[in-house]
């Protein structure tokens, strides 16, 4: 397929014919006529619905930038959401360790309390104890008395003198 008509290549070739003849002289070749190319003529609708099809792209294009940034915006409000959240956990947990704190305070002091007079209890009894052997012992002494038994009187025994009586 060439771009040329027939009449153009017969044209062409009749005048490298003469170019290449040296018994001639050049002919200056007569101008082409003028090629007349159709011009089409406008189409309004077509125009318009071009025009409306651009428009109607971009409104399409600038609904789907607004999706992404509602998206996003959304995105971010769940995520300062969740921070907040977590934030209020945290108070949350700070204020119970710092009640766990004094709580265990208390129940530390208590506990020490506790034993000082858990301590001072053991100690009244041990005394209390020391006394009943003591007069553990004066009682067995005192019975055997009254039997007419042998004394066997432990060595860190103190008589005692309550004025007439069989011990005197």
């Amino acid at each position: 397929m060439s771009k040329f008509s027939d009449q153009e290549k017969a044209a062409i070739l009749r005048r490298s014919r003469e170019l290449l003849s040296d018994d001639k002289p050049p002919v200056t070749p007569p101008a082409p006529a003028p090629r007349e190319l159709p011009i089409p003529e406008p189409d309004p609708v077509a125009e318009w619905r071009e025009w409306h099809d651009a428009r109607a792209a971009e409104r399409e294009a600038n609904r789907a930038a607004m999706r992404r940034d509602a998206r996003e915006n959304a995105r971010v409000l769940l995520a300062l959401e969740r921070i907040a959240a977590l934030e209020q956990r945290i108070a949350e947990l700070e204020a119970s360790v710092a009640t766990s704190d004094e709580t265990l305070r208390q129940l530390a002091a208590g506990a020490e309390a506790f034993s000082s007079a858990v301590e001072a209890g053991l100690g009244r009894m041990e005394q209390r104890l020391v006394e009943l052997s003591g007069k553990l012992v004066e009682l067995r002494a005192l019975d055997d008395v009254r039997r007419g038994e042998v004394l066997d009187l432990p060595a860190n025994f103190i008589r005692k003198v309550h004025g007439s009586g069989p011990l005197n």
